[in-house]
């Protein structure tokens, strides 16, 4: 781009990034109890004493489409703890 510099370029990026990463943090910590939750609620899932019928798994599949389309799509590596990444895989993988 005409006028700017490859410094001032990356300054912008590098601010961009980090503006980015507190808006989804944000967002992820104002979701992160009913991530918890969800994710908790999967891994029982996985360990039946017995299969639960679809009517009880239907709420645990909205609540977990409600809180992934409140976040972004994209997810900068570096924005995420390993723990809240681990959380938020079981939740992301949920089918919609």
């Amino acid at each position: 781009m005409a006028g700017v510099t490859l410094h001032d370029a990356a300054r912008f990026t590098s601010a961009a990034n980090q503006a980015f990463g507190a808006h989804f943090l944000k967002q992820f910590e104002a979701a992160a109890d009913e991530l918890t939750a969800l994710s908790e609620a999967i891994a029982r899932l996985g360990q039946p004493r017995r299969y639960p019928a679809a009517c009880l798994l239907s709420p645990f599949l909205a609540r977990a489409t409600t809180v992934m389309e409140s976040l972004p799509e994209t997810i900068l590596d570096s924005v995420l703890s390993e723990d809240q990444q681990t959380e938020l895989l079981p939740v992301s993988r949920t089918p919609r």
